[in-house]
């Protein structure tokens, strides 16, 4: 089996549907739900959870798989951070903020 070649540049990547979300990474979230402890770094102090690093930790599986390196996923999550609907930032703030 050969890895997938990245797209090009010029084609327009869009981001998951709902329905894809669910059924590849349904249990992740629920898992990170359930822990009460805050993720911390290597100094010991807690991270601060932002609503786009919610964005890009729900999405970023999409991009890993088809083997983008880490530059280009970054590039491609940030646009796509620019484009969501503002009711949706939303929620991922309110999320954002429960975790604090």
């Amino acid at each position: 089996m050969t890895p997938q070649s990245p797209a090009p540049k010029n084609e327009q990547r869009t981001l998951p549907t709902d329905e894809d979300t669910q059924s590849e990474g349904e249990g992740k979230h629920e898992e990170a739900k359930k822990s009460s402890r805050r993720s911390r770094n290597k100094a010991g102090k807690p991270t601060v959870v932002t609503p786009y690093l919610l964005f890009y930790r729900e999405n970023a599986h999409f991009f890993r798989k088809q083997g983008y390196e880490f530059k280009q996923m970054s590039t491609i999550m940030a646009n796509a951070w620019k484009q969501v609907p503002d009711d949706m930032k939303r929620r991922y703030r309110e999320r954002a903020d429960a975790e604090k």
